[in-house]
């Protein structure tokens, strides 16, 4: 008999048509300004999230971002007229 040992690397991809599903269940805890303002404390919650519901499957997830956020112009210029009318009253 001979011991072997294997590691393995996998790439995968999430099914595109479920994504929505996914992000109903995880973006509805958050709003728009929270995912501005709490950005670190939001992705560590996914990232909470995602481990949990991977290892149901035998899957350890190393490393979870936020690779990018946007949201509509109107609504960015929004928020970015709000952070100058409170910096001016400070």
């Amino acid at each position: 008999l001979q011991t072997i040992n294997i590691t393995l690397r996998i790439l995968f991809r999430p099914r595109a048509e479920l994504l929505p599903k996914h992000f109903l269940q995880i973006w509805p805890q958050f709003d728009a300004i929270e995912l501005i303002t709490q950005r670190t404390l939001i992705s560590q919650r996914i990232s909470e999230l995602l481990i949990q519901r991977a290892a149901q499957f035998g899957l350890l997830l190393d490393d979870i971002s936020i690779t990018h956020l946007s949201f509509r112009s109107e609504f960015t210029s929004a928020v970015e007229l709000k952070q100058v009318a409170q910096q001016d009253v400070e």
